[in-house]
């Protein structure tokens, strides 16, 4: 199983970063956790990103089992520009890179973050190239904990379709339990779709 490095740090020139979104404070202030240098590195997400990351998100295998219609490469450069400092962002994603080459192999985020009831919902993708080699499920696992352990997170969630048992497993070996199907959850395009909805919870 591949292992992992987790890199923090923004520069302004980078990011145009002057204050977070209130929901992302406690992001901007935590540490991320180090695990060791290995093949892969965990970092924030950059505009130079964008080609790697709309090419996979464009394949067909990935798009069937995704709701995000991106829908060319500027959706992307708009996220990445905002993330940080719209004051109604509630969301975060960091880049999985390559680290022989530091490009962007996959993704994995939080959003939907709830600061009062101390919740959020897990999101993540990853080039097919790089399918079943256990990298999601290791990354999944590690930012989940960091997630409940630093941020303090109560309940953290995730959201997967029916089709896409492979996320199922991946967010299980990471210590999500599943609670039920949520029916007609989201129109895919243009299509109903019924979800899975798994969660973790921080002991307490």
């Amino acid at each position: 199983m591949e292992k992992f490095h987790f890199s923090y740090g923004f520069t302004p020139h980078q990011h145009q970063l002057t204050r977070p979104a209130p929901a992302l404070i406690a992001f901007a202030s935590a540490q991320l956790p180090q695990t060791g240098i290995g093949d892969f590195v965990i970092r924030p997400v950059r505009t130079t990103d964008l080609a790697d990351w709309y090419g996979y998100l464009q394949k067909e295998q990935v798009k069937a089992l995704m709701s995000w219609d991106v829908k060319s490469p500027e959706d992307l450069q708009q996220f990445i520009q905002s993330q940080w400092h719209n004051p109604q962002q509630n969301q975060i994603k960091w880049a999985i890179t390559d680290q022989s080459q530091d490009r962007l192999i996959g993704t994995l985020g939080f959003h939907s973050i709830d600061q009062q009831n101390e919740s959020c919902e897990v999101a993540y993708d990853l080039n097919p190239n790089y399918w079943n080699r256990g990298i999601i499920t290791q990354v999944c696992r590690k930012m989940t904990a960091w997630a409940h352990e630093e941020i303090k997170l109560r309940r953290i969630a995730a959201s997967v379709m029916l089709e896409n048992q492979g996320s199922r497993r991946v967010l299980e070996k990471s210590g999500y339990n599943l609670e039920g199907v949520m029916r007609s959850y989201r129109k895919v395009r243009g299509i109903h779709k019924d979800y899975w909805l798994l969660s973790s919870l921080r002991n307490i």
